[in-house]
């Protein structure tokens, strides 16, 4: 059931692929903070969010949604030796095909770039014979686990990572969050961590938290205990955006089961806590997703937490939490597999403009949900 999760994903594609053909895309400088994105179709306002402060102007920036896209782009186009990618999903489209371009133009460069991709996605396997005949290393993830990251190092110094997979319904419509990362301390710790992927990819990845200044990251299984502290450290406010949950009533050792108790007992504790779900169109995927959060969301709504579901034509598959002044970002869902089973990186920030922006960002999120 757990190793579901983030697959439920691919069915709503068709329906909302063929929904946004009329959309407009217009999108704007990430360092204008006043400005927004829009996209719209012909009857309503699709999708309206802040934009992040200032990307790349310090050493750690939050972004979402569609600033994905221009800050891998700049990040590609910047690079001087090495470029590695550890993707889940690679399909190609309109977005996906920018940053595809931007990586042949490395290659002519004389830049070496990896590519390491995950077996599952049907899309992922026919990317490869195209990134190869272009001068690419790229490898899919054979082993019985799954390499749910998604992340961008260039040079071993700057790394993009966060919920957004190599798509076009990822990076241009639907909520995703992403964190970018200028230091090269975290930047060798994420070098190690996709080289022991590809040495080991059944195994977890072994590598403790690298920690600078308002930002540690996580690897694998390490953030499971770092993610329960901060939780129950909540004094005030806890803010939950998640796109994939699963709840084990009858094991509450297990892992998101007691995530979720410790959200009930922060209410007790009189802490607000607030929760946006992802709920999906009409499909056998989405059946099971829907069935998944709702449990969830009955589940906290009996002890008090305020539960939303995000509307039926929007897929938000963000996964960020916020705790007072402290944020989460990464790619991990709220499931037994994400917890235990899967490769997965997350960053726990408390760098003020990015927990700020994420707080903007998620007010967004909470008002259009229902």
């Amino acid at each position: 059931m757990a190793r579901s999760v983030d697959e439920m994903r691919q069915s709503k594609n068709n329906f909302i692929l063929s929904l946004i053909c009329s959309l407009i895309f217009v999108s704007t400088a990430c360092g204008a903070s006043n400005s927004r994105v829009h996209l719209q179709s012909e009857t309503q306002e699709r999708l309206v969010v802040p934009s992040p402060s200032g990307v790349g102007s310090r050493k750690t920036s939050a972004l979402w949604d569609t600033y994905y896209l221009q800050t891998a782009l700049e990040l590609i186009d910047g690079a001087e030796e090495e470029i590695d990618i550890v993707q889940f999903e690679y399909s190609y489209g309109k977005a996906v095909d920018k940053i595809q371009k931007a990586l042949v133009r490395a290659v002519k460069r004389g830049v070496r770039v990896r590519v390491w991709l995950d077996d599952e996605p049907n899309s992922s396997h026919k990317s490869i014979p195209y990134l190869e005949r272009n001068g690419i290393e790229a490898e899919l993830d054979n082993s019985d686990s799954r390499v749910h990251t998604k992340m961008i190092l260039v040079d071993r110094k700057k790394v993009l990572f966060g919920s957004t997979n190599f798509s076009p319904q990822s990076i241009l419509y639907n909520h995703e969050t992403d964190m970018r990362v200028d230091d090269s301390l975290v930047g060798n710790a994420c070098y190690d961590y996709a080289m022991r992927l590809r040495a080991a990819p059944s195994e977890p990845a072994g590598l403790q938290p690298v920690r600078i200044e308002n930002f540690e990251l996580h690897f694998d299984r390490t953030f499971e205990e770092a993610l329960m502290k901060l939780v129950e450290s909540a004094k005030k406010s806890i803010d939950l955006q998640m796109y994939g949950t699963s709840l084990y009533l009858d094991d509450p050792m297990s892992p998101p089961t007691r995530a979720f108790n410790l959200l009930r007992d922060a209410v007790r504790r009189g802490v607000e806590v607030r929760v946006v779900l992802e709920r999906a169109e009409e499909s056998n995927f989405s059946e099971k997703t829907n069935s998944l959060n709702k449990k969830t969301a009955d589940y906290l709504k009996a002890a008090g937490v305020k539960v939303k579901f995000d509307r039926s034509d929007v897929i938000s598959h963000a996964k960020l939490l916020i705790v007072d002044d402290i944020a989460t970002v990464g790619s991990m869902n709220w499931g037994f597999g994400g917890f235990r089973r899967y490769h997965e990186i997350n960053a726990i920030v408390s760098e003020e403009t990015s927990v700020s922006d994420l707080k903007r960002y998620f007010e967004v999120l909470w008002e259009e949900a229902e």
